[in-house]
């Protein structure tokens, strides 16, 4: 099947900062596991941006064949829900999955938790495309699955997420087709975390796959670097999994 991207790039105060050059990196690490569309959203607050920000913006993503880049007006209630639905419409292969994702930790700017925030970022990515790891999330989503994702939360956590259960971090995959045969699948209230509620609204937790972590908590402790401390072990990941994330987030935020 067809791998398409959907990927909302939010600039805060038009800033290409530290955060959001270590996604753009990301991608281009994960950009081959992408042979369908690519539909990249680019959001500024005042889309009248001077040449070398356009000229930023339309080279950036220069690693991926043919993307669809729009430059667009951020909503700042809204946020990524403002494009989601008409982001989905844009896919000319519904026979296909589908990755969605942001411009995570651009808005958490505190040095006090750059390293978790890091953490969390190159999480959303590994867990979610690396080969090894996406072996265990095609086939199930390919044959009878709608969604997958990681640190998945099965409790409703209303209301700010409005839904059964949810991706916290607002990163996820989903079977375009099947997804696209609810009919209520563009019936969509946008809003600041309407996206992360988005695959509890269209299906069961049974219809759904997590790659890392599932558990009835709160994973607001992101933030906390515990967290990071006690799941990222070779107890948890397995020693082989362990060294790729360890190895892979050195080279990221070295790079960064």
């Amino acid at each position: 099947m067809k791998r398409n991207l959907i990927f909302y790039c939010y600039l805060r105060d038009g800033e290409i900062d530290e955060c959001t050059q270590l996604n753009i990196m990301l991608l281009k690490k994960y950009a081959n596991m992408f042979n369908g569309d690519v539909i990249i959203k680019v959001a500024f607050d005042d889309i009248n941006i001077d040449n070398e920000k356009e000229l930023w913006v339309r080279s950036s993503f220069s690693f991926f064949a043919n993307p669809l880049i729009e430059i667009v007006k951020n909503n700042s209630d809204t946020r990524e829900s403002e494009y989601f639905i008409e982001s989905i419409k844009e896919i000319t292969d519904d026979n296909s999955l589908t990755f969605f994702c942001h411009n995570k930790g651009n808005t958490h700017t505190s040095p006090e938790i750059r390293n978790n925030i890091f953490n969390w970022i190159f999480s959303m990515y590994f867990f979610n495309l690396d080969e090894t790891i996406f072996k265990s999330i095609e086939k199930p989503l390919s044959n009878e699955k709608m969604f997958s994702g990681i640190l998945r939360k099965t409790l409703d956590c209303s209301p700010w997420v409005c839904s059964p259960w949810h991706y916290s971090g607002t990163f996820f995959w989903f079977n375009t087709k099947r997804l696209k045969e609810n009919i209520s699948w563009d019936n969509f209230v946008k809003g600041r975390f309407s996206v992360e509620a988005y695959p509890g609204q269209q299906a069961n937790v049974e219809d759904s796959v997590s790659t890392f972590i599932s558990a009835n908590v709160d994973f607001n402790v992101l933030f906390d670097n515990t967290f990071w401390s006690q799941v990222l072990t070779k107890d948890v990941l397995g020693e082989e999994i362990l060294e790729r994330y360890t190895n892979g987030i050195l080279f990221a935020t070295s790079k960064n």
